[in-house]
């Protein structure tokens, strides 16, 4: 919308398109609702034994997890809308585990 677009009528409510032609977008945002909530886990940790002179045992772990939960809904007075909707929710994870032995030749 150009700077010189008027978004409401002069009684106060919502132009569906400005005067000057363009779609307004708050009359998008007024008619239509969508969030997305993202939720991020990384995680490290690790211990180093020495089992005796010479020998010793690594252990570490990782954990990646991202979940999204999302919706999104535009009702019939939306441009091109039918009044639909959509929900979506997924998680991902993955984990990485190492076992080190280690021995010094002498």
């Amino acid at each position: 919308m150009t700077p010189f677009s008027q978004p409401y009528y002069e009684d106060g409510s919502l132009r569906r398109e400005s005067n000057t032609g363009e779609n307004n977008p708050l009359w998008e945002m007024e008619n239509s609702d969508q969030e997305q909530d993202d939720e991020f886990i990384n995680a490290a940790v690790f211990t180093n034994v020495s089992l005796m002179k010479g020998l010793s045992y690594r252990f570490s772990a990782n954990i990646r997890s991202n979940q999204r939960d999302s919706y999104r809904y535009r009702n019939k007075l939306y441009p091109s809308s039918t009044g639909e909707g959509y929900i979506t929710s997924w998680n991902r994870s993955s984990w990485l585990l190492d076992h080190v032995l280690n021995y010094e030749l002498p």
